[in-house]
């Protein structure tokens, strides 16, 4: 079964319009205005039931968040060297 990308767009919009729907800020377009809880908050949204994320997934959902793809590949290989994901032996990683 093909797990279903999620769309950050609409999280990073929720997440920038108040209650009444007048807009604290202008919603990020950029990949630097992109703080490490939308991080979090976009790794959760690619989980499986297992709790466990396809790289390629997760990669292409900070794309459509506005990052680009060196980007992204720095994130994940920083997040590894500092053992904040873990590699499973299915080829899928973990949060630790």
């Amino acid at each position: 079964m093909k797990q279903k990308i999620p769309t950050p767009v609409a999280y990073l919009r929720r997440k920038y319009l108040n209650l009444k729907g007048v807009r604290k800020r202008q919603v990020p377009r950029m990949a630097w205005e992109i703080t490490s809880e939308d991080l979090i908050e976009l790794w959760n949204m690619c989980k499986n039931t297992d709790g466990n994320v396809k790289i390629k997934v997760f990669q292409e959902t900070l794309m459509k968040a506005g990052m680009d793809e060196d980007q992204t590949k720095r994130l994940i290989d920083r997040w590894e060297n500092n053992n904040v994901i873990k590699l499973n032996i299915d080829g899928t990683y973990k949060r630790i």
